[in-house]
């Protein structure tokens, strides 16, 4: 809020004229500050970017964990109705992207006309920010590897129907963990057009190719945009012949068919790759790569041959007739056939295998691995299968290792039996079995079984509207002898399930159960199913979902909560004493505060605290019930109670004229200044039901305003002493049952 300069009322920022006195305000986009609550949730922390477009701020997300997200603000405010529509429409298909590489949009709104996009936070740099930390010094391999992760993430965008149309080194980032992700999708088709002035088709100028530039890009033109951004990580130059000329829009000379080739400005670079390049950044769109898993196996094919390559001389390792109470150890070969550095993991399944050394660090040659068996608290009788898994960057194997335990007394007897080689062959049958029975596992099946932990339903409870990232996790089993094959689904569009196809070949596999409640009401409850179809069996494991039905809750401590704050001649809104206070500065005056990120409500129930410090003798304070306009004081319902005597009052404003509902009423359970009394409201349909302190005081009938936004107010009587001076605390709304 902010005080309008001509008469020096409040206004909402973004307004473009006063409401009060029509003083058109001179046009500006506000930085939002530091601290500021957008929609209710997303509080700002820095401006980390400002660009022709707009505002990007780190902010984190306070209805969920505080968790970092970034927030973009278009420059421009939305002017139409029509632009609105388009923006919400693109972002809504923007959302449904899932690709790992992508960064995910998680929210979209418009908040004092102005557009934003909540979107992921990536921890990591840009790769215009490495090739400035390098100054430029970025290795042949290296771009390549990253250029076909770009590949694969415009080879999905191309296939969901979309050009991105704006790929270069500033809308590229390496996560800290050395992942491509592409972060810069806030720059949607209509936000561009909106935020550029209708030059969004155009692109950026060395990047963009001359087909975008005449306002029609198609996939191909990605194509360029992903050669131009190879050859300037390795060169620091733009494919282009000339310098772009300030003021003029690039003309089709700038774009030289004879640009230098990469090697001219780097010599380092292979001419195969240098080859790629050309063909890549061809100015005729039909004389590229005719898609980006072209380009993709072009690069592919320079890396291959210089890639390591990872060989294990065996793919399983017997541990049957391991003595119950003792360890067992056993060895294999690791071996880098390829050319350049093999490193990786070692990582085993089970507590019962440890492998050394669990890393992995080969130039060349062999590295010996020992494997060992703990079976020092392991009964006789046991038996199960492990695996080795060894990832690379120049493959992944896994090897089996099936363990069965038996005790020391049988493995002598069956050895001393060997040796002798002259004992009857009914002892010899006998023994045979008995052995048989003690080792041999289950595992030895053919056919494999489907199995699972003790989970047999999942419960999720209290989940908040809105809610991504909760999940629960079960393991299934395959305990038989061959690969188990399969699928997992869910029922229902609240329940998303990962992985959805199921190969094991032995041992557990994690299934991963994750909520999306975006589009579920408060109060919600269902049961969905995970089903899991397999050549080893079937399984249904029950999931219930319970949804919270408060949707709002708030205790005033931090002061960024998004409520009014702001002075005014009438009166003044902040927080403080613990609370959220509002105190009139003259004689019948009402202040008012609202928050509009709670939304508007129909059917709800708002409980809060109030205390007046004042105890003037006709001021008074209450709620606002369905307010149609939280820009102006008019249209709503009034529920107050008095400051000095035990008296409530219900009241409707409508187009600027008062209505009594009901008549300043007297009850013994309204406490007096300074007491704290307990303020609550049921809306149901046309019906207002109002209490004090859990006691019903009275039932209204009225329908002329269904739904509309919630507030707090404060309100001075006639005499001179009767100014409002009140603290609200602990409020909640929820869905009534």
């Amino acid at each position: 809020m902010s005080d309008c300069p001509n008469c020096g009322k409040l206004y909402t920022l973004g307004d473009e004229a006063c409401q009060y006195c029509g003083y058109v305000f001179p046009f500006s986009t506000d930085i939002v500050a530091s601290g500021t609550i957008l929609q209710g949730r997303y509080k700002t922390e820095e401006l980390a970017h400002s660009g022709g477009m707009g505002y990007i701020y780190l902010a984190r997300n306070t209805k969920l964990h505080d968790r970092l997200c970034i927030v973009k603000q278009v420059k421009d405010p939305v002017k139409s109705d029509d632009d609105l529509k388009k923006l919400e429409q693109e972002a809504i298909e923007m959302a449904k992207l899932s690709h790992p590489n992508v960064a995910m949009i998680f929210d979209h709104f418009v908040e004092g006309r102005f557009y934003f996009l909540v979107v992921e936070y990536i921890a990591g740099k840009t790769l215009s920010e490495i090739f400035q930390e390098r100054q430029g010094h970025l290795a042949e391999e290296e771009v390549i590897n990253w250029a076909i992760s770009m590949c694969d993430v415009v080879s999905y965008l191309h296939k969901q129907g979309i050009v991105h149309r704006d790929i270069s080194p500033q809308n590229i980032m390496i996560t800290d963990e050395g992942i491509i992700k592409f972060i810069d999708f806030g720059t949607l088709r209509e936000l561009r057009h909106i935020a550029t002035r209708g030059t969004a088709g155009m692109g950026k100028f060395g990047y963009a190719p001359p087909e975008q530039w005449l306002g029609k890009p198609e996939p191909c033109s990605d194509i360029f945009a992903l050669g131009a951004t190879i050859y300037y990580l390795l060169t620091g130059f733009l494919p282009l012949s000339k310098e772009y000329l300030a003021g003029q829009g690039p003309q089709r000379a700038d774009f030289n068919p004879d640009f230098p080739p990469i090697r001219q400005k780097n010599e380092r670079v292979s001419p195969e790759l240098e080859a790629v390049l050309q063909k890549a950044l061809q100015l005729d769109a039909n004389s590229r790569y005719s898609s980006a898993t072209e380009l993709r196996q072009a690069l592919m094919n320079l890396i291959e041959v210089k890639a390591p390559v990872l060989s294990v001389d065996c793919d399983q390792l017997d541990f049957t007739q391991t003595v119950a109470g003792r360890q067992s150890a056993k060895n294999f070969t690791l071996m880098n056939v390829g050319i350049n550095r093999l490193t990786g993991k070692l990582t085993t399944t089970k507590s019962w295998l440890k492998v050394s050394p669990a890393t992995l660090d080969l130039e060349a040659g062999e590295q010996e691995v020992s494997v060992t068996v703990d079976a020092t608290s392991l009964a006789t009788g046991f038996s199960d299968i492990g695996n080795i898994d060894i990832v690379t960057n120049g493959g992944e194997a896994s090897i089996d290792v099936t363990l069965s335990t038996t005790s020391f007394a049988k493995r002598a007897l069956g050895v001393g039996l060997t040796w002798a080689g002259r004992m009857k062959w009914l002892i010899l049958l006998v023994m045979v079995i008995a052995v048989a029975a003690a080792i041999v596992p289950k595992t030895i099946l053919k056919e494999p079984v489907l199995g699972i932990d003790s989970t047999q339903q999942i419960d999720f409870s209290d989940i908040k509207v809105g809610d991504i990232s909760s999940s629960r996790t079960l393991i299934i089993t395959n305990t038989g002898g061959s690969l188990l094959t399969g699928t997992a689904k869910s029922t229902k569009d609240w329940l998303i399930v990962s992985p959805t196809e199921i190969k094991l070949p032995y041992g557990e596999e994690k299934i991963t159960a994750q909520l999306d409640t975006r589009n579920l009401p408060y109060g919600f409850k269902d049961t969905g199913f995970i089903d899991i179809e397999t050549n080893g069996g079937s399984l249904q494991i029950a999931v219930n979902l319970t949804i919270t039905n408060v949707i709002y809750e708030d205790d005033f401590s931090d002061s960024s909560s998004g409520w009014t704050v702001g002075s005014s001649d009438t009166g003044e809104a902040r927080y403080g004493n613990g609370g959220y206070r509002l105190l009139t500065k003259r004689t019948s005056s009402i202040i008012a505060g609202t928050n509009p990120a709670i939304g508007q409500l129909s059917d709800f129930v708002l409980e809060v605290d109030a205390k007046s410090l004042s105890s003037a003798r006709d001021s008074s304070y209450g709620v606002i019930l369905k307010q149609q306009d939280t820009s102006r004081f008019d249209n709503l319902y009034y529920f107050h109670i008095s400051s000095s005597s035990g008296q409530y009052k219900v009241e409707r404003l409508s187009n600027g004229k008062w209505s009594t509902l009901t008549e300043w009423t007297d009850s013994t359970h309204i406490s007096k200044a300074p007491s704290v009394n307990q303020l609550k409201v049921i809306c149901r349909g046309k019906q207002i039901e109002l209490y004090v302190n859990d006691i019903s005081l009275a039932t209204i009938t009225d329908d002329s305003f269904p739904n509309g936004f919630i507030g707090l107010a404060a309100a001075s009587g006639f005499e001179a002493e009767s100014k409002a001076d009140v603290v609200f605390d602990n409020i909640t709304i929820y869905i009534p049952d």
